[in-house]
């Protein structure tokens, strides 16, 4: 469910974000282990963080919400 999409994941490997597809696994890893309460380290959870609020960024861009309860 919360996991990252391929359509997001194009997006995140290309400028501004540049992020390694490697990394994008990695981060998706630590991700679901913060999720589920397991301890992290200080310097990933910033990593993670950060790759979190970027993908938001992506996934508010398509902005669904304006057309919810329209007919």
């Amino acid at each position: 469910m919360y996991g990252v999409k391929k359509a997001e994941r194009k997006i995140l490997v290309k400028a501004p974000y540049n992020y390694n597809p490697d990394n994008i696994n990695i981060l998706e890893i630590e991700s679901d282990k913060a999720r589920k309460g397991i301890p992290i380290d200080f310097e990933v959870a910033i990593a993670v963080c950060n790759y979190q609020s970027d993908l938001q960024k992506i996934r508010k861009r398509k902005k669904w919400w304006r057309f919810w309860g329209r007919t």
